[in-house]
């Protein structure tokens, strides 16, 4: 059967029409409804807690529309209900993201009793987000949810994760520093066992391999930032590096680094790793001893002050008396 030409191009334009209907309804809805969210990490996985840990996680929350304040309610749900204690947050349970806010951290702690059975503990925390509206239009709800996966155990576990080497440039004479930014993911303060300099000059040639095991530890559940230090003779100028982090056998990190060393002794006027600790040892004892001057000051003047009164008051009876015995 042959159609009507009419009705072949009424089609097309029927099917126009009904686009254009939906791209106004679209249009014509408010933004924030489809407005991105998002959480992340999605999930908080800790397997090897000790009886007593704190661990701490970073959960970060975005939206692409920050016009509007939102309004933020944190629940936690384990499936063992005497787990839920264990959690905290900061700034709380119930708060308040700014209007122009497009990234807002939430820190999750995890504090695990010391009497915890060991076990595996799983749930979910859930984020629930609500816009501030303040032209009398409805709100309508975001959400999502972290997974929650930890182990109590009792044996020490170590584990870590390099996230950036930097070698500082040194003087003849001091000690070369490797600077390390480490999460430790393990269950106790610890460090890696041992960084390697593979020294280069500037034309590539292989000058010399330099190891230690000096590298500050890093406090279980935390990212620092700590040193390594290497001896060496160097001469003065230029050099590359392939660096390599160990745990044991199992290389952590390798980069490609540059640093210098400079001829004679390093200015007073800068610092350098292998001072660094030394400075902050020397500061704080210094504001100690402030304070503890500071108290002692303060003590004198206010035992000169209670003195002071007393002999007036005493004087003040003893003029009195005179005064009583005249009469």
């Amino acid at each position: 059967m042959r159609k009507n030409n009419n009705q072949r191009k009424g089609k097309p334009l029927q099917l126009a029409m009904l686009l254009s209907a939906l791209t106004m309804m679209v249009m014509a809805s408010p933004s924030r409804v489809f407005a991105g969210f998002g959480i992340s990490p999605v999930d908080i996985t800790n397997e090897h807690m000790k009886p007593g840990a704190h661990y701490e996680k970073v959960i970060t929350i975005s939206r692409s529309d920050s016009n509007a304040k939102l309004a933020v309610d944190v629940e936690t749900d384990m499936e063992d209900s005497k787990a839920n204690d264990w959690f905290s947050y900061d700034p709380g349970t119930e708060f308040t993201i700014d209007a122009g806010v497009q990234s807002f951290d939430l820190v999750v702690m995890i504090d695990v009793p010391k009497d915890a059975d060991l076990d595996d503990y799983t749930g979910v925390v859930r984020v629930t987000t609500t816009p501030e509206e303040s032209d009398g239009t409805v709100a309508i709800s975001q959400g999502g949810r972290v997974d929650v996966n930890l182990g109590v155990v009792d044996e020490d576990y170590v584990q870590f994760n390099v996230r950036m080497m930097e070698l500082e440039d040194s003087y003849q004479g001091e000690k070369l520093p490797l600077l390390i930014k480490i999460e430790n993911l393990g269950n106790i303060d610890a460090a890696p066992t041992k960084a390697v300099l593979n020294v280069e000059d500037a034309q590539g040639n292989f000058i010399v391999k330099l190891e230690t095991t000096d590298i500050g530890k890093v406090a279980y559940g935390k990212t620092e930032e700590v040193y390594a230090y290497f001896d060496h003779d160097l001469e003065p100028g230029s050099y590359f590096s392939n660096t390599q982090v160990y745990d044991g056998d199992e290389q952590l990190s390798d980069a490609f680094l540059s640093f210098d060393i400079y001829e004679g002794d390093r200015p007073s006027s800068e610092s350098s790793g292998n001072e660094s600790n030394e400075l902050e040892s020397m500061n704080t004892w210094y504001v100690l001893l402030v304070v503890v001057l500071v108290g002692i000051t303060v003590g004198i003047i206010v035992l000169f002050l209670v003195v002071s009164k007393k002999d007036d008051s005493d004087k003040t009876e003893k003029k009195e008396v005179r005064t009583a015995s005249k009469k």
